[in-house]
C-alpha cells in the first residue's frame, strides 16, 4: 500500500471527504486528490497534521508499519492532545515531546526609529526581559501558553513594524497548513495591528509624484477558487492601464507564471536560499526536494519582469529543523528607482 493509498484509507475511516480534509488542512480538494493518487507527496507539515486529524501514527502513514496501524494514537503527556511522531512540541500546550527539543527564546523586533524617513533600528532580543511585566511574553517561553504566544507574538511584531512604515502581508504555505480558520484569525489580528493584508487584491501607492500598483496574492495552498494572479493583473490594468505593478507572492518557483501575467517586479521567499549554498552554483536543495533549484536568492529577470528572492529569517525543515550551510538568514532592503 502506497502513502497515497494510506492517506485515502485513513481519511475514509475518519468519515471525511477529500474536500473536508482539504478544508481542515487549508489546501484544495485537488491537492488531497493528487496525494491519494500518488501524483505528488504532501509536505511533512501536512503529514503531521493529518496524523493528528485522522488519529493514525506517522509510522503507519509514512512507512506502512502494520504494527502501528491499530495502535492507540500518541498523546501529549501534559494536555493529552493527539500528537504525531513528527511533532517536536505539542500543538495543544507547547510541551517538548522529544529529547533535546528546547524552546527558543530569541525574537527580532523593531525597537525605535531614528529618522522616520531614512533609518530604523533592528534589535534581536536574546531574552524576554525586554517585555514589560504585564506582557504575556514577559515570563520564560516554556511557561507561556501556546495560544497566548500564537496571538501575542504576531501582534507585537506587526505593531512595531507598522509604527515605522506601511506594512503589507501575504500568506505562505505554512500558514495554510494550520488550517483556513487559523489563517482567517491571523489576517484579522494583523489587520487590527495596522498591517495591510493583501489577499488577492491591490492598492495604488504614490510617492514623490510616482505611482505604482502594489498587489499581493495568497499562497496556492489557499482556497481552490481564489482569484488567480492573472485575473488580479487584468483587474489592475483594467482600472489603471499601463500602471507598473509590484507583486508580493510567497512562491519563488511561480516566477514564470507571474512574468507571463505581466507583473513588472515580484518579491518572494519560500526557497530558504536553497538550504545549502555552493560557491558559483547557488542553492542546492529546492522546496520540492530536487537538486539545484532556480530562483533561490537575489535578483532574476525573465522578459520584462524582475524577481527578488529573499533567503528569509526563518528556519527551514528540510532535511531537518534549522538546517542551513553557507546560507545566512537575511533581512533585505530593496530600493526602487524610477
Amino acid at each position: 500500500m502506497s502513502l497515497g493509498e494510506r492517506i485515502a484509507l485513513a481519511r475514509k475511516q475518519a468519515g471525511l471527504s477529500q474536500e473536508q480534509l482539504g478544508e481542515k488542512l487549508g489546501v484544495s480538494r485537488q491537492a488531497v486528490s493528487k496525494w491519494e493518487s500518488s501524483q505528488t507527496n504532501p509536505d511533512v507539515a501536512y503529514v503531521a497534521q493529518m496524523c493528528r486529524l485522522l488519529g493514525v501514527s506517522s509510522d503507519w502513514l509514512l512507512l506502512g508499519e502494520e504494527a502501528a496501524r491499530n495502535a492507540a494514537p500518541e498523546r501529549c503527556p501534559g494536555c493529552k492532545a493527539i500528537v504525531s511522531g513528527l511533532d517536536q512540541f505539542c500543538p495543544g500546550c507547547g510541551r517538548p515531546l522529544r529529547d533535546g527539543a528546547e524552546h527558543h527564546q530569541g525574537y527580532t523586533m523593531l525597537l525605535k526609529k531614528k529618522d522616520p524617513l531614512s533609518q530604523v533600528d533592528l534589535a534581536r532580543l536574546s531574552d524576554l526581559g525586554k517585555f514589560s511585566e504585564d506582557s504575556p511574553l514577559h515570563k520564560p517561553l516554556s511557561q507561556v501558553d501556546v495560544q497566548t504566544l500564537a496571538h501575542s507574538a504576531p501582534v507585537v511584531l506587526a505593531r512595531g513594524l507598522s509604527a515605522v512604515a506601511p506594512t503589507y502581508y501575504v500568506t505562505g504555505n505554512h500558514e495554510w497548513a494550520l488550517g483556513s480558520k487559523t489563517v482567517k484569525e491571523l489576517k484579522a489580528l494583523l489587520g487590527e495591528s495596522g498591517v495591510t493584508v493583501l489577499s488577492n487584491r491591490w492598492e495604488a501607492v504614490e510617492r514623490n509624484g510616482d505611482r505604482l500598483a502594489l498587489a499581493g496574492v495568497d499562497d496556492p495552498n489557499g482556497y481552490a477558487d481564489q482569484t488567480t494572479p492573472e485575473e488580479l493583473y487584468a483587474w489592475i490594468q483594467e482600472d489603471s492601464p499601463g500602471l507598473f505593478t509590484l507583486l508580493l507572492a510567497h512562491r519563488n518557483d511561480r516566477f514564470p507564471q507571474y512574468a507571463a501575467a505581466g507583473y513588472g517586479f515580484v518579491l518572494s521567499g519560500h526557497g530558504h536560499g536553497g538550504i545549502v549554498r555552493l560557491p558559483f552554483l547557488g542553492g542546492l536543495i529546492g522546496t520540492n526536494r530536487r537538486l539545484f533549484p532556480q530562483w533561490t536568492s537575489g535578483l532574476y529577470a525573465q522578459g520584462d519582469s524582475v524577481l527578488f528572492v529573499s533567503r528569509g529569517l526563518g528556519n527551514n525543515t528540510v532535511p531537518f529543523q534549522g538546517f542551513r550551510i553557507f546560507n545566512r538568514p537575511e533581512l533585505a532592503v530593496v530600493t526602487l528607482k524610477s
